[in-house]
């Protein structure tokens, strides 16, 4: 069974009463910020953002990976919010990561970088651009109305909930070897 929020009468409900809007108008108001035990801030400015935090502080996705493995130095690809460096923040210790945290969206840099400056994640780096190869210097990226739906190709018609595809913006394409090397040069990642 479907869960409701992948359904298509849920989400042309949320355009028709220009929900998200209001709600992000309302977080401009009265923001909305997290403490997590060890003093790591993280903040919600979408109500897609809800669904990214739940995943990985409510439900607890990726604590298995970290309780397994010593993880000091990442690489995020299509980051978001930044929320993962928070939670290795909070895990290991601001100081004791690294990282490097990639975003096609502008939007989500903001939030990526807003997390950095705010945790004082000096290790961590936001930059924005699109991993893949490519002939070009640049590719084209689709903005959603929803964040957490942008994406690096258009979406058909078969896909299961309609996302409408605001703006297409010109987007550098970065190489992630390249990455490896100017930030990360002989270092386990």
């Amino acid at each position: 069974m479907k869960k409701i929020k992948h359904t298509k009468w849920f989400h042309f409900i949320i355009r028709f009463l220009r929900l998200r809007f209001i709600t992000i108008k309302l977080f401009e108001l009265i923001p909305l910020e997290y403490k997590l035990a060890n003093g790591i801030v993280y903040r919600i400015k979408s109500p897609e953002s809800f669904s990214i935090r739940n995943e990985i502080f409510k439900d607890k996705v990726y604590h298995l990976l970290l309780s397994n493995y010593s993880i000091n130095t990442f690489v995020d690809l299509g980051c978001n919010t930044g929320y993962i460096a928070c939670l290795l923040a909070e895990h290991y210790g601001a100081d004791n990561i690294a990282g490097l945290m990639v975003d096609a969206n502008p939007e989500m840099l903001d939030e990526a970088n807003w997390h950095i400056q705010k945790n004082k994640l000096i290790n961590c780096n936001a930059i924005w651009g699109i991993i893949g190869p490519s002939t070009s210097d640049s590719s084209l990226f689709y903005i959603s109305d929803f964040n957490i739906t942008s994406s690096a190709k258009p979406f058909n018609k078969e896909y299961p909930i309609p996302v409408k595809l605001e703006n297409e913006i010109d987007v550098p394409v970065l190489k992630l070897n390249e990455l490896f090397n100017d930030y990360f040069p002989n270092q386990k990642i």
